[in-house]
């Protein structure tokens, strides 16, 4: 195994960064793409942790879809994700404040499904290592976790939890916080994006901690 990981480490590291990239794009494609430029190297960690999700879902829905061995199977899960994601679509409205997180949720989800289907087909038949499979495979994979941005800062426009912050200029009440990094606080107030540099804040609390 060792041995794969040092023959293979420029590619896996380009993997991991473009998917580092592309989650980061979904994610602020929905509040602000310009936001972008406030990432950092603490934020690259965060989106790591945070897309390893969407990296299970589809890892163990590919590992069910190779063990089985099942046409059918692959057709069915195909059919569903093409039929949820084709719901969350049609009632998807993009660039939104909105969490609408049924309709995210329902296109991630949708994509992972088929994506696993023909993942597990690939592998089952041995057809992993073309390049063409490898292509299509990736550029599936890439959608995916451009969705699972979009569906983490769904997660944090729903958040309950608010948050006081205390700036030099005065008192931020029912805020709720997207990312903190060593640049400041990115927060959404009264469905308004604001960016609060680290040198402003005084203080940050939760608001309603029961």
């Amino acid at each position: 195994m060792f041995d794969y990981l040092n023959k293979h480490a420029s590619a896996i590291s380009l993997a991991t960064i473009s998917t580092l990239a592309i989650f980061n794009v979904g994610y602020f494609w929905k509040i602000g793409i310009h936001f972008l430029g406030l990432i950092d190297i603490s934020n690259l960690v965060y989106s790591l942790g945070v897309s390893l999700t969407a990296i299970s879902i589809g890892g163990a829905i590919t590992a069910i879809v190779v063990r089985a061995s099942s046409a059918w199977l692959q057709i069915l899960l195909a059919g569903i994700g093409a039929t949820v994601s084709t719901w969350g679509i049609v009632y998807f409205q993009p660039r939104t404040l909105d969490p609408q997180l049924p309709q995210n949720f329902a296109i991630l989800i949708g994509f992972i499904l088929p994506w696993a289907a023909f993942t597990g087909r690939l592998i089952a038949l041995d057809h992993a290592q073309k390049w063409s499979n490898l292509a299509w495979v990736g550029l599936g994979w890439w959608t995916i976790i451009f969705q699972a941005g979009i569906c983490q800062v769904s997660i944090e426009l729903a958040d309950r939890f608010m948050y006081v912050v205390n700036t030099k200029a005065g008192v931020i009440v029912d805020a709720r916080i997207l990312r903190s990094s060593s640049a400041g606080l990115l927060l959404v107030v009264d469905k308004r994006i604001t960016f609060i540099p680290q040198g402003e804040i005084r203080a940050v609390s939760l608001q309603n901690p029961e």
